[in-house]
Order: structure tokens, then C-alpha cells, then sequence
């Protein structure tokens, strides 16, 4: 044993049997106090808090699983080429808002309709990229399908002229 112990252990032997008693009875209270406040507590205080997260997140997770419909619904119906709003609307007001939107401008130069579900479009001096992505906005929004179409470049780089025949579906 240390030095230490020794001394201690020699203090506890010199003490009246009743005094050892109470050394022995407050070690046991302070080893006691010792581990509820350094083990105990700390333990029950991460499963509390560990408890109401999962708390939390159950509740979260039940309020995403009702809103589940209705973003399936939001997104089917905004996405939805049959959707009435747009079989309602003509052809040549469709390709002329969505042609503005997307850029293409003054290059629209020529819209006419075939039909009711069909027109026939000029385009001149327009941007390729912005072309493709319009006719991608006009088939996924809109439910119109190129049938035809006749594609040839501009002497700008990136730029086309084309003559594109649209069908609703």
C-alpha cells in the first residue's frame, strides 16, 4: 500500500467504534452520491432526451406520411398533359405563352393551326437549347407530341431555323 492509505488506514483504526461507524456510514452516503450524480443522472438524462427525439421524429414522420397524398396529388396534377385546363386552352395560345416564357422571343414568327389538335410552327433564329427544352415544357405540361419537324442551322453558332408540325395527344 502507499504511504497515503497507510496514513489513512491508521487515522480509521484510531477512532472510537462508533466513530467508525459514521466515517463508514458517510463514505457510504458520498460513494452513493457519487454514482447517482456521475452514472445514474447522466444516464437518464441521454434516454429523456434521446426519448423525446424519437418522439419527435414519430410525429414528423406521421404528419409527411398524411401530406404524402396530396404532394402526389399537387405533382400529378401539375404534371398531367390531360389535365382539363389544358385540353381546354387552344393550341395557339399554349405555343405562343410557353414560346414567350421560354425565350425563344421574336423567333416564333409563324403559328398555324391544322385542326384542332394540331398547328404548325416557324421558328427562325433561335437558340437550339431553349428549343429543345420549350418542346420538352409543351409534351410534359402540356401533353403536345413533334410529329413533324425540319430543323437547319443559322449562320450564328447555337442558333436554328426550324418548321415543327405539334399535335395535341
Amino acid at each position: 500500500m502507499t504511504p497515503a492509505l497507510e496514513s489513512l488506514k491508521a487515522r480509521y483504526l484510531a477512532l472510537e467504534p462508533r466513530e467508525r461507524r459514521l466515517v463508514s456510514g458517510g463514505a457510504a452516503v458520498l460513494v452513493a452520491l457519487l454514482y447517482y450524480l456521475l452514472i445514474w443522472e447522466p444516464l437518464a438524462m441521454g434516454r429523456e432526451r434521446v426519448a423525446s427525439q424519437l418522439e419527435v421524429e414519430r410525429s414528423l414522420a406521421a404528419e409527411l406520411a398524411a401530406a404524402a397524398p396530396l404532394a402526389r396529388q399537387a405533382t400529378a396534377s401539375s404534371g398531367a398533359p390531360t389535365t382539363a385546363a389544358a385540353q381546354n386552352r387552344s393550341l395557339l395560345a399554349v405555343v405562343d405563352q410557353t414560346g414567350k416564357s421560354a425565350g425563344l422571343g421574336q423567333g416564333v414568327r409563324r403559328v398555324q393551326p391544322e385542326g384542332d389538335d394540331r398547328v404548325r410552327v416557324w421558328l427562325e433564329g433561335v437558340e437550339f437549347n431553349r428549343t429543345v427544352r420549350w418542346l420538352h415544357q409543351l409534351e410534359s405540361r402540356h401533353g403536345m407530341t413533334v410529329d413533324s419537324a425540319d430543323v437547319g442551322s443559322q449562320t450564328q453558332p447555337g442558333q436554328v431555323e426550324a418548321r415543327l408540325g405539334l399535335a395535341r395527344q
